[in-house]
């Protein structure tokens, strides 16, 4: 009985863990020089990529908080690299497209 006393309460450590672990997001608008919205517009962060909808907008969720690099990759144009760092709850972060 103690056995199972002992792998019960291992894994409430790592169930609560595993909740601990806070997730943010980053989210924002992408805008041509002129100000318009920038739609289709790819953005990657590590493995996983989004494309801005109509207004522009973008929105990675269940980051972690921490520092990375995000790729902006509009139409026809090359792509820049941007630090950006993600804070506990949200970050907004908006890009003009001016290259």
């Amino acid at each position: 009985m103690k056995k199972r006393g002992a792998i019960f309460g291992v894994l409430i450590c790592l169930i609560a863990t595993a909740f601990a672990v806070q997730n943010s997001e980053l989210n924002g608008y992408v805008t041509w020089q002129d100000r318009s919205p920038a739609k289709g517009v790819v953005m990657i962060i590590g493995r996983y990529s989004i494309t801005t909808d109509e207004m522009g907008y973008y929105k990675f969720s269940f980051l972690q908080p921490g520092e990375y690099t995000v790729v902006v990759s509009p139409p026809r144009k090359p792509s820049r690299f941007f630090k950006v760092k993600v804070a506990d709850k949200f970050t907004r972060q908006d890009y003009t497209i001016n290259w």
